[in-house]
């Protein structure tokens, strides 16, 4: 619920509000053999811009069985989620384990976790709720579809995203970075020129 955060009282939103939902992962004390041996203690909170999501839910399963080989070495891609278990041995997904299945090759600042979220809502409740949003924690952007307008937040400092940082000369470099980033998300998704024009 929303309880009227930014005026909203629903799900459905790119903000903190609906869109951040805590990550617990708990390993048993004596791992078993499919579980990388942590090198982190337990209780530990990995922040960001380590960023996690659901997708990452299933790899994560699969890696914890050892049953990875039962599904086709490309069958997975980047866009499909990670295995959360490679975060155990380094918290800052640099590790090469990280790359290996189902985790799939390096991002492109050479690590080996993703370095943002992307999110997205299309039209559903009515036309004004049709955003598309990227994440890695720290900063938030997002394109408001239907009036083609942007929103930038830095979570670190501002992490109830009451201070739109899209206007702001100050931050043109971090905003202009971000709407780049979503170009290539885009684009890399093979949406084509319709999202990507203007």
């Amino acid at each position: 619920d929303g309880q009227g955060d930014h005026y909203h009282w629903r799900k459905g939103y790119p903000y903190e509000f609906s869109a951040h939902v805590p990550m617990l992962l708990r390993w048993p004390e004596n791992s078993f053999d499919t579980i990388p041996t942590p090198k982190i203690s337990r209780g530990t909170k990995i922040k960001p811009p380590i960023v996690s999501e659901l997708r990452d839910v299933f790899p994560t399963f699969l890696h914890a069985t050892g049953r990875a080989d039962l599904v086709p070495a490309d069958h997975f891609t980047s866009s499909d989620g990670q295995s959360l278990l490679c975060l155990l041995e380094d918290p800052s997904g640099s590790a090469s384990h990280c790359a290996g299945s189902p985790n799939n090759g390096t991002s492109a600042a050479g690590t080996f976790w993703r370095q943002w979220l992307d999110m997205e809502h299309s039209t559903c409740y009515n036309s004004s709720n049709h955003w598309s949003a990227l994440t890695d924690g720290v900063w938030k952007y997002v394109f408001n579809a239907n009036s083609a307008t942007e929103q930038l937040f830095h979570l670190a400092t501002d992490p109830d995203e009451k201070v739109d940082l899209a206007s702001d000369q100050t931050y043109a470099q971090n905003l202009s970075t971000w709407r780049q980033r979503m170009v290539e998300q885009f684009e890399n998704e093979g949406r084509g020129t319709g999202w990507v024009d203007n």
